[in-house]
């Protein structure tokens, strides 16, 4: 979603172009390209983040931006050991959509591999009563 800066970064460029008078236009396009530098740092500004920790048992392989990168390197070990015949498939530990989720086939007795993928929240900002 832009944003103020954004925006008024876009119209002090387009405002800039058909500008005959050099002095004008560069005063335009210095404009334009302050409210771009803001418009990224209001870009970077702190949020939360969640970011998917791959493992087995208690190793960590790594953590990932996306649950499809965390499960692709699951996916990875997994077929290392078993090869390519068996079916892999995730199974959430409960309906929620953060659930944590554990790669599955069938040819392990009880299904499970011990390979699970995990959502986790990396806060941006230190809440002092979350410790509450």
């Amino acid at each position: 979603m832009p944003t103020d800066h954004y925006r008024e970064a876009e119209q002090r460029a387009r405002q800039a172009l058909p500008i005959a008078d050099p002095a004008g236009a560069l005063v335009l396009a210095q404009l334009a390209a302050a409210h771009a530098t803001l418009a990224l740092v209001d870009a970077t500004k702190a949020t939360d983040l969640t970011v998917y920790r791959a493992s087995h048992d208690s190793i960590v392989f790594g953590h990932y931006t996306t649950r499809e990168a965390a499960r692709e390197h699951c996916e990875t070990l997994v077929r290392r050991d078993v090869g390519d015949a068996p079916m892999l498939g995730w199974i959430p530990d409960d309906e929620s959509p953060d659930a944590p989720e554990e790669l599955c086939t069938g040819d392990v007795p009880e299904g499970g591999t011990g390979y699970v993928v995990t959502a986790l929240t990396v806060a941006a900002t230190y809440d002092p009563e979350a410790d509450e």
